[in-house]
């Protein structure tokens, strides 16, 4: 079966390269997201196991900065960077294809729990801190210009000194990409719980899978790789249960976990390339939940990343071929 250039290396290899991109500030300041390299290493893992089977290789690589990630990737050093910034500049001018947004990231701030803050409209007037001439200051200037939030502005060239201010109480707030407060908020330690992140998000930031550009072999398999995980959260289908579900009658489940055959021919893949995926990382909501979410030490709330039918921004696309 002739694949497709990354495909094939991959294959002859035995092993999958992937970018984690740990967005360390210090290293650059492009953007506010924070360190999700345990969520990025099971979306690098759920790909392996799609391509090389339950037994994949996966070799991880960790970058510092997106665009270090990003250069790897155009290298060739890595196959996948799994989360990375889909901007105008990115996906035009990097010479690289960015799938489906997998991660929504936003803009909000974090507060002290005791001052009861539940909104940024609440924040009018409060002393706010920022990283200065960053995509975060930016967007928190465009909020204070629709008219309805007025702060007063305290921006830092360094991390260090902007959370130093902050946890003596020198600003009210810090303002950044919720992936970025969560990880802010693990580093103050035994104060940690004192803080919380308000819900409102001021300015959408999503993080989407980059992979070489032409070849649709590989654009294919990211692409449906993603929205397996997807799927089997809609369909019910874990980690826990997936075997039981090869007895399911219906037929998006049949056709997802290869029950129905075919569709993995499609992808140059096994058949049963997705039930193999859910055995290894589980779904989506799986995977979030133990590297972002309430049961890690991240403890960001779902929110956009629910799926649609729970008020969030996923759904996934049908898995079907359309009769003739």
């Amino acid at each position: 079966m002739q694949a497709g250039p990354v495909l094939d290396k991959v294959r002859a290899a035995k092993t999958f390269f992937c970018g984690l991109n740990r967005d360390l500030i210090e290293y650059s300041t492009a953007d506010g997201h924070g360190n999700r390299a345990q969520f990025d290493a099971d979306l690098c893992t759920a790909v392996a196991v799609a391509v090389l089977g339950p037994k994949a290789k996966v070799s991880l690589t960790a970058y510092p900065d997106e665009p270090k990630s990003l250069e790897a990737l155009r290298k060739g050093e890595v196959d996948l960077v799994p989360t990375a910034t889909p901007d105008f500049g990115n996906t035009v001018m990097s010479g690289l294809n960015f799938g489906y947004p997998i991660l929504f990231d936003a803009q909000s701030f974090i507060v002290l729990k005791s001052l009861h803050i539940k909104s940024a409209n609440e924040l009018s007037g409060r002393r706010i801190c920022y990283l200065d001439s960053t995509g975060v200051a930016d967007n928190l200037h465009d909020f204070a210009a629709r008219g309805t939030f007025d702060f007063k502005p305290f921006p830092f060239t360094e991390q260090g000194e902007m959370e130093a201010a902050f946890i003596t109480n020198n600003c009210q707030a810090m303002a950044s990409d919720i992936t970025q407060l969560a990880n802010m908020r693990l580093a103050f330690r035994r104060l940690a719980d004192n803080y919380e992140i308000i819900p409102d998000n001021i300015a959408p930031d999503p993080l989407a899978p980059v992979y070489a550009a032409n070849d649709r072999d590989w654009s294919a398999i990211i692409q449906w790789t993603m929205q397996a995980l997807i799927m089997a959260e809609a369909e019910g289908i874990t980690r826990a249960n997936v075997d039981s579900k090869l007895k399911s009658e219906e037929y998006r489940v049949q056709r997802l976990l290869g029950v129905t055959t075919g569709y993995g021919n499609k992808l140059k893949l096994a058949d049963d390339w997705a039930l193999n995926v859910i055995r290894a990382v589980g779904n989506y909501g799986e995977i979030y939940d133990r590297d972002l979410g309430m049961n890690s030490p991240l403890k960001i709330p779902r929110g956009p990343n629910e799926l649609m039918i729970h008020g969030g921004l996923l759904y996934p696309l049908p898995l079907r071929i359309d009769h003739d």
